[in-house]
């Protein structure tokens, strides 16, 4: 029986040493989440992560898949039965394809992703500085009479001269990385479907 999962485990007690006692009220939930586990066959986080859960588990199957078959799918157009050589050569393409499939997989990923923002230590320093000056949402930059309302305007650093040309460069940035993962997303499911019935062993 399952009764331990690594992601479940930390997502549940993510409390550190200093406020262990903390997790304490998570224990029921951590065995709830495993029950679930173990009755459907997938963690629940799929429900409302679908695509980081996709792309958690797709690239830890297809390492394993590439680490561990047995066999080989046919790739080279010219592959020849019986030939050292063909096989060598079929092999080594089967190779690049799973592994470009896991790389794109790793690039889908914001976490894991190579491509970085070069502003994002100037866009930590601008938002804890705004902070400080004008309040989390930017209240203190509302007129008087709008403090006693229910709802405020919230404002952004990006609207102050002395934030707005670094933050413009921050969201340029990240509009690059965010079309770049997509074409990697792109890449990858075009190379999924072409190989998709290979993937057995």
């Amino acid at each position: 029986m399952i009764l331990y999962n690594k992601e479940i485990f930390q997502r549940c007690f993510c409390y550190r040493p200093r406020y262990w006692y903390k997790n304490i009220a998570n224990i029921p939930w951590y065995f709830r989440a495993i029950h679930y586990l173990i009755k459907n066959g997938y963690d629940k986080s799929a429900t409302w992560d679908m695509y980081m859960w996709f792309i958690d588990n797709a690239r830890k199957i297809m390492t394993v898949y590439r680490d561990n078959r047995h066999g080989t799918p046919i790739v080279i157009e010219d592959y020849k039965t019986n030939d050292k050589e063909s096989d060598e050569r079929n092999e080594k393409k089967w190779n690049e394809i799973v592994d470009r499939m896991i790389f794109l997989l790793g690039e889908m990923d914001e976490n894991t992703c190579q491509k970085k923002n070069p502003y994002d230590d100037d866009s930590h320093r601008i938002y804890d500085e705004f902070s400080e000056k004008y309040g989390m949402f930017g209240e203190k930059l509302n007129p008087p009479e709008e403090k006693d309302k229910k709802f405020i305007t919230m404002h952004f650093p990006s609207e102050l001269p002395e934030y707005h040309d670094t933050m413009e460069k921050w969201y340029a940035a990240e509009r690059e990385i965010e079309e770049y993962r997509s074409k990697c997303k792109d890449d990858f499911f075009e190379l999924f479907s072409k190989h998709f019935y290979a993937l057995w062993d």
